[in-house]
């Protein structure tokens, strides 16, 4: 085969690659860390209100979504929303998630 063809073939495979892959990003997920087709959740478990906290003490539950994360977390582990109540110990730039 001709390399300049070969080559063009190989990007014009990529390019489409990844735009299938980008538009079935963008069908699971609506930009909030939520399915498009999910249903809406229950509501959280009942905790101290304004606390930021559910019924279990030490979980720190997320204002965006609802997850209920381990103490320390920075970051939700469910949307990768920030937590703002929780600190990570210092220096620990992984927020308490391991690596």
């Amino acid at each position: 085969m001709i390399p300049e063809v070969t080559m063009a073939t190989g990007i014009a495979l990529v390019v489409l690659l990844y735009l299938v892959a980008l538009v079935a990003a963008a069908g699971r997920s609506d930009g909030r860390g939520e399915t498009a087709s999910s249903t809406p959740s229950p509501d959280p478990p009942e905790g101290r209100p304004g606390s930021g906290r559910s019924a279990d003490e030490d979980a720190v539950r997320c204002r965006h979504c609802g997850t209920e994360n381990e103490p320390g977390y920075r970051f939700c582990s469910g949307c990768a929303g920030e937590l703002g109540g929780a600190a990570a110990a210092p220096g620990d730039p992984l927020g308490g998630h391991g690596g």
